[in-house]
């Protein structure tokens, strides 16, 4: 199943391409901060499967939270967009 998506204003959407095979809540500060919460709702995807259909530009200012985060802002809603991570996590 194919998801599309994007913000509230409209100016950023993008496309999953398969579903979502994982997602989950984390509570770890990197994710306090990002969120500006007590932590940060999230779905995993492989990158090969998520593209922006529109705005893709708005969303390219990007900043390293962590050694192993990229985090992408829309800089005109001041909000994250999307985190990557440079190599797939292991999970058990």
């Amino acid at each position: 199943m194919d998801i599309t998506g994007g913000c509230y204003c409209g100016a950023l959407r993008f496309e999953i391409v398969g579903g979502i095979p994982m997602r989950g809540l984390c509570l770890c500060q990197t994710c306090q901060k990002i969120s500006g919460g007590a932590g940060n709702l999230f779905v995993g995807v492989e990158a090969s499967a998520f593209r922006y259909t529109l705005g893709s530009r708005i969303a390219s200012r990007e900043k390293s939270l962590a050694k192993h985060q990229l985090v992408s802002f829309v800089a005109s809603v001041g909000s994250t967009s999307r985190l990557a991570l440079p190599k797939p996590l292991a999970v058990s």
